[in-house]
């Protein structure tokens, strides 16, 4: 959502965001209020930054990011979705279980994985607390409130170690 609002930022005319220092990996100064060098000096910057023609830059990023939602959405029909109508048959798991707690599990990781850069890759502001709380939180608690409230057990008949 935060691209799309970029991109539509973008086509407004006349405003002034100071666009050169971001652009240029300068210290960001928004009059003076803080000594902290903005976030965005610690990402690469775009192949397109000094293009003649933002406007049709912009629709460009946005035929990407189209074109990226929709190959999730072709990948998790074919092949995500089938992986958890076999892991649900095979371990004798009902489909609204298996849904809330394998999808639970696939919605998490995009915020773990996120976590993690932000931790160990830009060396931002993001702690540790961040990937501790919310998304191993978020793994942890749906995986084991399901174990609390289920009427069976599956016992596993092979060793895989």
């Amino acid at each position: 959502m935060l691209y799309f609002l970029i991109i539509l930022v973008n086509f407004i005319p006349n405003l002034n965001l100071e666009k050169e220092n971001i652009l240029n990996n300068d210290i960001v100064d928004f009059n003076n209020e803080s000594c902290i060098p903005s976030s965005i000096t610690q990402f690469p910057t775009d192949i397109f930054e000094n293009s003649n023609y933002p406007k049709i830059i912009s629709i460009f990023h946005l035929a990407v990011a189209l074109y990226i939602f929709w190959a999730i959405a072709i990948l998790c029909e074919h092949y995500f979705v089938p992986c958890l109508e076999n892991l649900s048959s095979l371990f004798n798991i009902r489909d609204d279980i298996a849904g809330a707690t394998l999808m639970a599990i696939g919605g998490s990781m995009p915020e773990l994985f996120v976590s993690i850069i932000g931790v160990f890759i830009t060396k931002g502001d993001i702690g540790t607390g961040t990937i501790l709380g919310s998304s191993v939180l978020n793994l942890v608690l749906v995986i084991g409130l399901c174990g609390l409230v289920a009427t069976t057990v599956i016992l596993n008949s092979q060793n895989y170690f």
